[in-house]
Parts: C-alpha cells; structure tokens; sequence
C-alpha cells in the first residue's frame, strides 16, 4: 500500500524521467472543462465541480467498445496507485441506458466512479469516437486528449505531471504525452448549429437550406445507413459525418478564415 510520502516520491521520479520527451502544447490550449452534469448509476447528478482541486481523468466509453473495455484494468491501476495523491478517475458511458451499464459494473469491481452520460455532453465535448480520455487540472482546465487506446505509461506521465501542480494554479509547462491530440472543445456556434457540429453562421439562408437538402440526400460513409444530416442529428459524435457536411459548407462559401 502508498503512502502520500511513497507517491509523491513515485511522481516526481516519473517525471523527472519522461518530461522532457513530451510535445509542449501552448498555454492557450487548456480550456476550462464544459460545466456539464452526470448522472451516476444510483441515478444522482453528478458534475465535474464536485472533483475540483483534484486531477481528474475523464474517460468516455460504452460497453460495447472493445477498446473501451482493454483499458478498464489501467485506469483501476492508475486511481489505486495515486489516489492519495489526488487522482479521480471517471468513466462516463455514452450510448449505453443506466441499466446497461449497472449490469455491466455488478459483474466488476471497478475502484473508480462511474457515470452516464448524454448526447449533450457528447456535443459539449466533441468526443468523436471511443474511446475518449481528458486529462483536467487541479485548475479544471483540460490538458490533453487521447482518442483511442492509450497506454498506462503514457496516462501516468500526465498524471505524475498534473499532480505535482501546486495549488489550482494553470500549469503552464505541462506536456503531453505522444499521441495526445491538443484540446479544441466546439465552439458556441458549432453547438447551436441547424447542422450539429458544423459551423453554418457565415452561410445565407438560401445557402444553409441548400447545404440541408444536399445533406439529406447523401448516405453517410460511417455505414450508419442513414443520411448525413440525420447521422448529425442523431449521432453528432460521428467525425465521418461532420467532415463531409464542413466540406459541403465550404463549398458553398468558401473555407472560413
């Protein structure tokens, strides 16, 4: 069993050791976390205010993810190993009901919360597919993201690093780890688009409705065997679609500056 002393020590070796390899992301590139709310599988809200102070690893999932499920084993190490020093980590499931993911948790004896998300923090979050980590600060900030699998070394560089910040002070020399992606949250126009995800305010109308009917008549390349436009409604998650419906909006205007 850690002690706080036995931690620390454990954290600062870590990152004395792998700092230096990181890509240095700018300062600018943390944006604060969406103040969103779960629910959690006893059906009471949760929010990321209540981890304030702490270092959280949000891990968006769903149990039907393979990926999603290979990583369970490295995220209850990571919260056994340095819970004492602060660490919560969070599983929000998307595309899963409550009950799904219940059932699923009464089979594991997972050491880490678990929550149930909406496709309204799937859009807050611009989580596209799964599974989705999110590193977030003492400060509440988001520091890195990684899409897809990820391994135990590479999460406990960013921990160790996040853990060791003073305070909830920004940390703004933080490093992500390789393969992290820098964080781009949607933007409030993205949010509140008629096509969700994809910004459509510098179109005209005639050209917005224009932009619909085309949507609406081509399949998406997900496979989903729905149309683009139904697959952002319906799916706003599915970066497939999202990239075909920029492309068309460009199209008709013109890239954005």
């Amino acid at each position: 069993m850690f002690t706080r002393a036995k931690v620390r020590v454990r954290i600062a070796v870590g990152l004395a050791i792998s700092v230096l390899a990181m890509p240095l992301f700018a300062a600018d590139s943390h944006p604060p976390a969406p103040q969103v709310s779960f629910s959690s599988l006893s059906g009471e809200a949760l929010s990321l205010q209540q981890f304030r102070s702490s270092v959280v690893l949000l891990n968006f999932w769903t149990t039907s993810c393979g990926v999603c499920l290979s990583e369970i084993p490295t995220l209850s190490a990571l919260q056994d190993r340095y819970r004492p020093a602060g660490l919560r980590v969070l599983g929000v499931a998307l595309d899963d009901d409550a009950e799904a993911v219940r059932a699923f948790a009464a089979h594991r004896h997972l050491n880490y919360t678990l929550a149930i998300g909406s496709q309204q923090i799937e859009e807050r979050f611009g989580t596209g597919v799964f599974p989705v980590t999110f590193m977030i600060g003492r400060d509440g900030r988001i520091y890195s993201r990684h899409t897809g699998a990820i391994t135990q070394e590479a999460l406990e560089s960013e921990v160790a690093q996040l853990l060791a910040a003073e305070g909830t002070a920004p940390l703004n020399a933080f490093r992500a780890s390789a393969g992290a992606q820098p964080v781009e949250l949607p933007t409030a126009a993205e949010l509140g688009s008629e096509v969700p995800g994809v910004d459509v305010s510098h179109l005209s109308q005639e050209q917005l409705a224009q932009l619909k009917q085309q949507l609406d008549s081509e399949p998406c390349p997900c496979g989903c065997n729905r149309m683009v436009l139904k697959c952002r409604s319906n799916h706003s998650s599915c970066e497939e679609s999202r990239r075909q419906a920029q492309e068309a909006a460009e199209k008709l205007h013109g890239p954005m500056i």
